[in-house]
C-alpha cells in the first residue's frame, strides 16, 4: 500500500479477522503514519482499566519494542537483531 493510502482495512473486523463478541468489551486499534498496526487496546466488560499492547517498528516494519500494559503493570520487551535482521535476543529475558 503506498504511503498515505488509507483505502485498505482499518480494523481486524474489516479484514475478516474475528473480534470479541458483543458485550465482552471493546477493542481499539492504532496505526503508524505508514498504516502499520502498532497498538491494540482491550476494554473488558466488568473489569476496571484497560490492557494494551504497543509496538515500536523499524523503518522496515521490524518490531523494535513491544510494550504490554495492564492496570497492574507495564512490561517492555526490546528486540535485538543481527546485520541480516534476524532476531538474536530480547530483553528482559524472563
Amino acid at each position: 500500500m503506498p504511503s498515505g493510502d488509507r483505502s485498505g482495512p482499518r480494523s481486524r473486523e474489516e479484514a475478516g479477522i474475528s473480534v470479541p463478541r458483543a458485550g465482552a468489551g471493546n477493542v481499539y486499534f492504532g496505526y503508524d503514519p505508514l498504516g502499520r498496526g502498532t497498538t491494540e487496546v482491550y476494554e473488558y466488560a466488568g473489569l476496571a482499566g484497560v490492557t494494551s499492547q504497543t509496538s515500536a517498528l523499524s523503518a522496515g516494519g521490524v518490531p523494535i519494542t513491544l510494550t504490554l500494559t495492564t492496570p497492574e503493570t507495564t512490561d517492555t520487551l526490546t528486540y535485538d537483531y543481527d546485520s541480516a535482521w534476524r532476531n538474536t535476543t530480547w530483553s528482559p529475558a524472563w
